[in-house]
């Protein structure tokens, strides 16, 4: 009789535990793309005499880029850039550090948390990106550059917040308010910002709902 009721009790125990275990509050709403596209300077390439002739001084030399569509609604939203400063500087100096990664927004329906509130976006680790943060609608903002300045150089797995009007197409109408989509794009970036790496990224598709950097259930 005892050995039966012990026997009922670890059973009872182990469907309790495999209940607890199995029991996992996911949301459904968060949609998560990997990517681990990389764009990148090579050192000789900046500095072949075919490159240098094509620059002008003051010019800033794009050597590659990525756009991504972060809501897949089949508009790009951000374009992603390593580019050479050197010209825009003026000189070229012994070490590569007249680099720079940088993020633009291609339209006015999308936002980037910027707490600097001088262009320069937080790089989040996994703090909330929600109504809260502060919010830029500026279309330029520097990942990673010279003088080890940039909240992203020399740093792995840091994610950029931002925000994107869901209703964009209404967004000069009558409508009473605007709601948004929330997401993070997680990224790497060198410690001279000459090679940026869009690992992944995700987004809450429920309107107005929070997103943590990096969640992805």
């Amino acid at each position: 009789m005892k050995t039966a009721f012990k026997n009922n009790v670890i059973f009872i125990s182990l469907t309790v535990l495999s209940f607890c275990a199995c029991k996992k509050d996911n949301n459904p709403n968060i949609q998560v793309t990997s990517l681990n596209e990389s764009l990148e300077i090579p050192y000789h390439k900046l500095q072949s005499d075919s490159i240098a002739d094509q620059m002008v001084n003051g010019q800033i030399m794009v050597f590659e880029n990525l756009y991504l569509d972060v809501n897949k609604d089949g508009t790009n939203d951000l374009l992603f850039e390593v580019v050479d400063l050197t010209l825009w500087n003026g000189t070229m100096p012994e070490f590569l550090d007249n680099m720079a990664a940088r993020v633009q927004t291609l339209h006015g329906g999308i936002e980037i948390y910027d707490a600097s509130t001088y262009g320069y976006a937080d790089a989040l680790i996994s703090q909330p990106i929600d109504e809260n943060a502060i919010w830029s609608n500026d279309n330029n903002f520097v990942l990673g550059t010279i003088a080890d300045a940039g909240q992203f150089e020399g740093k792995k797995n840091r994610h950029l917040g931002f925000r994107v009007i869901s209703n964009y197409s209404l967004a000069h109408s009558d409508s009473p308010s605007l709601t948004y989509n929330y997401g993070w794009v997680k990224m790497d970036c060198s410690a001279m910002s000459d090679t940026l790496t869009i690992v992944s990224h995700g987004i809450n598709l429920k309107e107005n709902q929070s997103i943590n950097a990096g969640q992805i259930e």
